[in-house]
């Protein structure tokens, strides 16, 4: 079977994916362009309500004087405890000194470069601590702040990672948190009431920054009290210089209990005001005759990224729409809702061996430390139930060993497709690599029928 290699990259610029490159197709008819007005202005109130909601939620919370007893081991095996409430200058200095110097993970690498992060660490088995976000309002934080719908309900595990100890002039780079399994999505800091400024937690997320200064915060409350974050686990974040004192925090990750095989899981749904004006949009272009009168298959890149497994490409992406996030949540809803079938994708572009072709695949496709590319055929993105996507160019212009055995598939982007997430690597993950799972850029793929039959859509293989 003759194969050729398809590179990761997902259109760095954003290539005209709705028409053919072929200068002979480049004129179209008066009919053509007046039909493209309400099939434009459609695609353009999608793009407008599929917006990012808040993906983080901090604040502080008042908890009982022994939450701030920490037991820890040193190296040499002495057990000692502290009281982060009210520890001590050497105190402090005695827990920094039981810690290792913190790492973080660079693709699939783990790094120590305190360029990029000055910091101590602890692991779960080295110390102990009284806080337990299920006995506390922690969880009902993450529920109620940072879950929508019928998610915030779900079954959810909060998993004590780490300890980490900021001393002064200590910081962390701009990261993203490392996926721990197919079912995390989101992270918990606990920043304990120890003397220290800065250190503040700073998100960035959809051209927007917010800055969360947890020493101040903590300076304003009257009884013992504890900063928390929490945050989804893809948005980028750094903790800015210490300037003075010890920074000391807590990381939880979180994970959906809910996912595994066999487990029914209704995709999570969005708050009713964004869910409904959607449906509304929706409904208003399944109604409209004009727009996509033939039919058409619609892409939703989605607005956040998703940990898939790395270590077997036959993986499915079968979970990802039990952990689907804000408006991501919402398009695949709203879909399902009205009778479609709403499908996850991985997009890849193939250039190279004399052509382009750009196909989904519902595969993540394994990249080795080595290389950036792997070895693909159109037979098997076919046999793995993928889409070779119309627009690709004519024969003479597509790769060898990819000829036109069925029909290409005409795709309208919602909104551009993205740079796949493993090509970008300025990004750090946080704490440490791990070698299993990694976030990838997906897609939502939705068939639609013709006017007057909108669902005699084809079905998936």
């Amino acid at each position: 079977m003759e194969s050729h290699t398809v590179q990761s990259e997902q259109a760095a610029t954003v290539e005209s994916q709705n028409a053919s490159p072929n200068p002979k197709h480049a004129q179209v008819s008066k009919e053509a362009a007046e039909a493209a007005v309400p099939r434009d202005e459609v695609l353009e109130n999608f793009r407008r309500m599929i917006v990012l909601g808040s993906p983080y939620a901090t604040g502080t919370l008042p908890l009982p004087p022994s939450d701030f007893v920490l037991f820890y081991t040193t190296e040499a095996g002495e057990t000692r405890s502290l009281d982060l409430a009210q520890a001590s200058v050497e105190q402090l200095e005695q827990l920094a000194d039981a810690c290792a110097p913190a790492t973080f993970g660079r693709g699939q690498q783990d790094v120590l470069d305190e360029s990029y992060r000055r910091a101590g660490k602890m692991d779960s088995s080295q110390f102990t601590t009284r806080i337990v976000p299920e006995r506390t309002e922690l969880l009902d934080v993450v529920r109620d702040e940072l879950l929508e719908g019928e998610q915030s309900k779900r079954l959810i595990i909060c998993e004590l990672y780490k300890l980490n100890i900021y001393g002064e002039n200590a910081f962390f780079k701009a990261h993203i948190d490392t996926p721990r399994g197919t079912n995390m999505f989101g992270s918990l800091v606990v920043i304990f009431p120890t003397q220290h400024e800065g250190g503040n937690l700073i998100f960035r997320t959809d051209g927007q920054e917010f800055n969360f200064d947890a020493a101040a915060a903590l300076k304003t409350v009257t009884e013992p009290s504890i900063a928390y974050a929490t945050f989804f686990s893809d948005i980028e974040h750094e903790v800015a210089v210490v300037t003075t004192g010890k920074r000391v925090s807590l990381t939880f990750n979180l994970y959906f209990g809910d996912i595994e095989p066999g487990i029914s899981v209704s995709p999570p749904t969005a708050t009713p005001a964004s869910y409904d004006a959607f449906c509304g949009a929706v409904e208003a272009m399944l109604n409209n005759d004009d727009v996509f009168p033939n039919g058409i298959t619609l892409a939703f890149p989605m607005r956040h990224v998703y940990p898939v497994k790395l270590s077997d490409n036959r993986e499915y992406l079968s979970h990802v729409h039990k952990i689907l996030k804000g408006p991501d949540a919402m398009v695949h809803s709203v879909f399902e809702t009205l009778g479609f079938q709403p499908r996850v994708y991985m997009f890849y572009h193939m250039r190279g061996f004399g052509g382009q072709v750009k196909f989904f695949i519902r595969r993540p496709l394994v990249f080795p430390p080595w290389a950036s590319q792997v070895e693909v055929s159109e037979e098997l993105v076919r046999e793995w139930g993928g889409i070779v996507v119309r627009g690709s160019g004519p024969d003479e212009d597509r790769p060898l060993g990819w000829p036109r055995s069925r029909p290409d598939e005409e795709v309208y982007w919602v909104s551009p497709p993205k740079i796949a997430l493993e090509k970008q690597t300025f990004l750090a993950y946080g704490n440490q690599a791990c070698m299993g799972y990694a976030y990838r850029s997906l897609y939502i793929v939705v068939r639609i029928g013709p006017a007057g039959k909108r669902m005699e859509f084809k079905t998936w293989v």
